[in-house]
């Protein structure tokens, strides 16, 4: 009987021990798998950042590229009007001169 007393201790105390060393490996296992869990999250949010800013900046590279190429279109167009003006200007300004030399003759 006190052979099975001391085995039935020994096993108990085995047991306690390695439920234990379970709980701490368990532990263990659960800080490095948040940990990892971080990792990945971290990696995943400045890949997504990364995403979104490079988006955002290929975004307003385009905006700026229209704007300036619209700026051209505008300014080109102002000038194209501004010789029409000149030239209609021109040719009411010399027939006006031309009927002012005529009307003093």
């Amino acid at each position: 009987v006190a052979a099975a007393e001391l085995a039935a201790e020994q096993l108990s105390s085995l047991v306690s021990d390695l439920h234990r060393q379970l709980d701490s490996d368990m532990r263990t296992a659960n800080r490095r798998l948040q940990q990892l869990e971080r990792s990945v999250q971290d990696i995943a949010n400045r890949s997504e950042k990364d995403r979104f800013a490079e988006g955002e900046l290929r975004e307003r590279w385009a905006e700026v590229q229209g704007s300036l190429t619209g700026l051209v279109q505008d300014n080109q167009g102002m000038a194209r009007r501004i010789d029409s003006l000149d030239e209609r200007l021109w040719a009411r300004t010399s027939a006006v001169e031309e009927s002012a030399r005529q009307g003093i003759r």
